[in-house]
């Protein structure tokens, strides 16, 4: 990826932030990576891999969001450090989603490689393209939380282990792949296990609702309703589930494992 003036996106986010805003802490590359315009192809047993390195230097972690994403059966995607000791995967056909994309979780370090992997005789054709690169310039998931001053009133749920149980529906968010925020898992009165995710509303009130009108103007045209956008902005959350410090006397991030 190409440099970008890290002093300057950091000033930034610290303003955002002490705006009571949600904290920024990815810088995004619009890329549009595909087989047909990167990385290398080959064929091995019965299947065709297409694989690609990515590199953004000196950033903390990496993130992508595959724009375009559309598995075939047997087909299935990993993404990997270069010592495959992080290994992300398999996505599978049961990833695909009707908004045909896909967040992924931050993979720790300034490389990583994305293989795709797809049967000779599949079905159709995969759609696979990584639309976005999410360069993380300040550690967020480093072990140790970021210090932040305004959470010195908030203690760590395992303070209070008599609200543990409840504790266990507390939901970490990286929102469009450069916002970190947090919510909670809600039930409702049927208690039919319906996923519904409460979050604040300056988790959502970021940049990418600045185009709002022209998004709806463009979708409207196309018979789209308002709520696409609102689904496309759903459709890039990677939410972390159970995700609350360890330890109470230290701020140690939550656990990435359940996403």
């Amino acid at each position: 990826m190409p440099s970008f003036n890290i002093q300057a996106i950091l000033r930034q986010s610290q303003q955002g932030h002490a705006k009571l805003k949600s904290l920024e802490f990815a810088h995004k590359f619009h890329t549009f990576l595909r087989p047909e315009n990167s990385g290398i192809i080959f064929t091995t047993d019965n299947m065709k891999v297409w694989r690609v390195g990515i590199r953004s230097k000196n950033a903390y972690s990496i993130n992508i969001l595959f724009s375009k994403f559309r598995l075939p059966p047997r087909a299935q995607l990993f993404v990997y450090n270069i010592d495959q000791s992080e290994i992300l995967g398999a996505y599978t056909e049961r990833n695909n989603s009707e908004l045909n994309m896909l967040p992924v979780q931050p993979v720790g370090g300034d490389e990583l490689i994305v293989e795709y992997q797809e049967p000779l005789d599949a079905v159709f054709k995969g759609e696979v393209e990584i639309g976005e690169v999410n360069h993380d310039f300040i550690g967020l998931f480093r072990a140790t939380e970021p210090d932040d001053p305004a959470q010195a009133c908030h203690p760590n749920l395992v303070c209070f282990p008599e609200d543990i149980q409840p504790g266990s529906g507390v939901v970490g968010l990286i929102i469009n792949g450069t916002t970190y925020c947090t919510g909670a898992l809600v039930n409702n009165t049927l208690e039919d296990a319906t996923p519904y995710l409460l979050t604040a509303t300056h988790c959502l009130n970021n940049s990418y609702f600045f185009e709002k009108t022209d998004y709806y103007n463009k979708w409207q045209n196309f018979g789209q309703s308002e709520n696409w956008l609102y689904d496309k902005v759903a459709g890039s959350i990677v939410a972390f589930f159970n995700y609350h410090s360890p330890l109470c006397d230290t701020d140690i991030r939550g656990p990435l494992q359940m996403t």
